[in-house]
């Protein structure tokens, strides 16, 4: 191949990291401001991710130094393979930090980000290794060798991350470390929480757990919020909402007007989490929420307030509420 159709082959790939860094400066200003915690959750794709994304860091350099060194072609495609490289170095530096900038915040990652910076490396990688051993004029020489022996171990690591990127795009949440979270069999582990009660036959009533899955801290504005995802497992139905403390706040309120201390002397409701830190940490305030939400689940509290909190609508809330009418 002529060395003019490489050069223009070569400033066409070069948008690809190009993109990328104007994607990585728009999702960093997006999300700089968001509040960030101790993570105690790390995952073994997520790992493969960092490893996978040093090594193209180290792959994109070793590419650099062979187009600096190479005399094979005029200096405009040697330029142009030398930005390509140094540019497609920085990128995936740059996409190291976002992976543990998304971990820190929780952040899912978007389709703008790594996800489809990994997929376009593939056909990226996959276009260098077709003009290397097809169209590129070779010479022997540890170079050479060592640009094909990359070029080969590049498809491999972005096959790697494009598969990660499409079916585990999401290692940065916090997960609880509720011992019901899951069931050998990957299911969900139900627990019935109904009291023994004489008067009817519990074994058609519904089951429930429910608990604080992950946490996210959102800027907005200028206050910075924070969100519970709660998962509730009702008879084998995930029902997933987002709240926030003020709603817990809200939900304990709501409750109160409905349980008087005066009308309901022998009904206790769970103490509403209190913090002497300030500002308590997240770790803090999930432990206190969830276990509120263990104590709140019980049948005397199964009311429209506590249903609304939760999202349970449809046939599992009228069943819901029977129980409630059951034991009150």
């Amino acid at each position: 191949m002529e060395d003019e159709n490489l050069f223009e082959i070569y400033l066409l790939l070069n948008l690809i990291p190009l993109a990328y860094i104007i994607c990585f400066i728009c999702l960093y200003i997006y999300h700089y401001r968001d509040g960030k915690s101790r993570s105690r959750y790390l995952s073994k794709s997520l790992l493969v991710k960092s490893v996978c994304t040093v090594l193209m860091i180290f792959f994109s350099l070793l590419h650099t130094l062979e187009a600096y060194f190479s005399d094979v072609h005029e200096d405009s495609v040697r330029y142009a393979r030398i930005t390509f490289f140094s540019m497609m170095a920085i990128s995936w530096l740059l996409s190291l930090y976002l992976l543990i900038f998304e971990y820190q915040r929780w952040i899912a990652s978007p389709c703008i980000g790594n996800k489809w910076f990994w997929t376009t490396n593939l056909f990226s990688q996959g276009i260098m290794s077709l003009l290397h051993f097809t169209c590129e004029e070779k010479s022997v020489s540890i170079w050479n060798c060592t640009h094909a022996c990359v070029l080969i171990l590049g498809i491999a690591t972005c096959l790697i991350l494009s598969a990660l990127a499409i079916f585990r795009p999401d290692e940065n949440f916090l997960i609880s470390n509720e011992p019901l979270l899951y069931a050998s069999n990957n299911s969900f582990k139900k627990q019935v929480y109904m009291r023994k009660n004489s008067l009817h036959d519990n074994t058609h009533d519904p089951q429930m757990k429910t608990f604080i899955k992950e946490c996210k801290v959102k800027t907005e504005g200028n206050t910075q919020v924070v969100y519970f995802r709660i998962l509730t497992v009702a008879d084998g139905e995930a029902i997933s909402v987002l709240r926030t403390p003020q709603n817990f706040e809200m939900l304990h309120k709501s409750l109160k007007l409905k349980f008087p201390v005066e009308d309901f002397p022998s009904m206790e409701l769970p103490a509403f989490p209190s913090f002497t830190a300030s500002p308590p940490s997240l770790d803090l305030r999930m432990k206190a929420y969830n276990k509120y939400l263990d104590e709140l689940c019980r049948p005397e509290f199964m009311v429209e307030a506590l249903m609304d909190f939760l999202e349970i609508y449809g046939e599992l809330r009228d069943r819901f509420l029977d129980c409630y009418k059951l034991v009150s």
